[in-house]
């Protein structure tokens, strides 16, 4: 049992302060990205193809700046002067917006939107860093982990939304930006000053650093695989039961009310039962749940049968979000910053080929039969996770 370091006394006593921090940082982005399409559509009357110009060009800049923090993390630079830029950065963009609501704005502040990205992959390596600190399981940490970044959005995205019914789009900032502002003091007070990783950095004869494993960067696969499938869904869902269905309005905002539900409860019990089918068994019947989900959803008659297959929705991806982060840093047990940076990248790619798929796809035939087509994405995760090799299991589920 590793002995834990005088810096991280006050968090080990208080645990919970990590996952508050979490909260409120995901808090600050789900009330900004649900409104994007809103603001720059419906708020500023610009054209579908500007918005995508926005998020494809900080979802770049977003992957870049991730592998650049993974390194300096693995490298053995401090935590909290990463933490506290990004943040200080997110919240100079909201103020920047909030006064000056033009595109042209918008496009200035790319940059900044993209780099303060990074502090997701960030705060994740250091939930993985202070489970090793402090005798922590890996696992279950990062899984109570992922529980407080989905409270996050099961807040923010609401709130954003009730806000912006009452105040319109001058609210959408504003809003982010306060909360960012909390989170920001929370990086600034809770994360030890000398926070960093005791892994030593691998280099090889010459002195040159250690490659990325290509066992990671095959597993990143099934999960990029899988975020695209559930995105699919979430972007293309409402228009589906509301427009196609001919459900009423009321059916999406239920029916992924159940999703978050179970999706949350299969998160915080996924991890023991992981530990005897292992972890890559367990992502194996994820997507397997996942393409049996979308090739049912679009049969559904009643909705009824929306919200109990929005369970099975919420159970198969409840698996991937409770096991996926700690599956890809099991690759790299030494290097959690570039795994953990790799991870957050397979997120932000998935969360980008699925709302291009929904947007092309949706263009050319219907809503259902994009849905359908995230079946195709599971099966491609299912088929990648009976190929690759399983990380080794005591670095995947139990202390470091």
């Amino acid at each position: 049992m590793r002995s834990t370091p005088a810096a991280l006394a006050m968090l080990d006593r208080f645990p919970f302060l990590m996952h508050l921090y979490m909260t409120v940082g995901n808090l600050s982005v789900a009330c900004l990205i649900p409104l994007y399409s809103t603001y720059v559509v419906t708020e500023l009357g610009e054209p579908a193809w500007k918005l995508a110009i926005y998020i494809v060009s900080c979802t770049v800049i977003t992957l870049f700046a991730n592998r650049v923090i993974g390194e300096r993390i693995d490298a053995g630079k401090r935590l909290k002067p990463i933490l506290v830029a990004c943040s200080l950065l997110y919240l100079l963009n909201m103020v920047l917006q909030s006064t000056t609501p033009t595109y042209w704005m918008l496009l200035a502040g790319i940059p900044l939107m993209g780099v303060s990205s990074g502090i997701l992959s960030t705060m994740f390596a250091f939930s993985r860093l202070f489970a090793e600190q402090t005798g922590r399981e890996p696992a279950t940490f990062n899984a109570h982990m992922r529980i407080a970044q989905s409270i996050g959005w099961m807040i923010g995205t609401p709130l954003a939304f009730a806000l912006y019914g009452v105040f319109g789009g001058s609210s959408i900032f504003p809003t982010a930006g306060i909360c960012s502002l909390f989170w920001l003091t929370m990086s600034i007070l809770i994360v030890p000053g000398s926070f960093k990783t005791h892994h030593k950095q691998k280099t090889d004869n010459t002195g040159a650093k250690e490659p990325v494993p290509l066992p990671l960067l095959l597993a990143c696969i099934p999960i990029f695989a899988l975020t695209s499938a559930n995105t699919t869904f979430v972007s293309a869902g409402p228009v589906f039961f509301i427009e196609e269905m001919g459900f009423a309005e009321a059916t999406p905002g239920l029916a992924f009310s159940v999703k978050c539900i179970l999706e949350v409860l299969v998160i915080f019990f996924v991890v023991k039962p992981a530990r005897k089918l292992g972890e890559k068994n367990a992502l194996l019947l994820s997507a397997l749940l996942g393409t049996l989900f979308f090739l049912l959803i679009v049969r559904a008659t009643d909705p009824m049968h929306v919200y109990l297959l929005c369970a099975l929705e919420g159970a198969y991806y409840g698996i991937n979000v409770g096991l996926a982060v700690t599956f890809i840093q099991a690759y790299a047990p030494h290097r959690p910053g570039i795994a953990t940076a790799y991870y957050t990248n397979a997120l932000f790619a998935g969360v980008l080929a699925g709302n291009m798929t929904t947007g092309t796809i949706a263009s050319i035939t219907t809503f259902g039969n994009t849905i359908q087509l995230s079946a195709v994405f599971t099966l491609i995760a299912a088929i990648m996770l009976i190929v690759i090799r399983s990380p080794k299991q005591q670095t995947s589920l139990q202390t470091s």
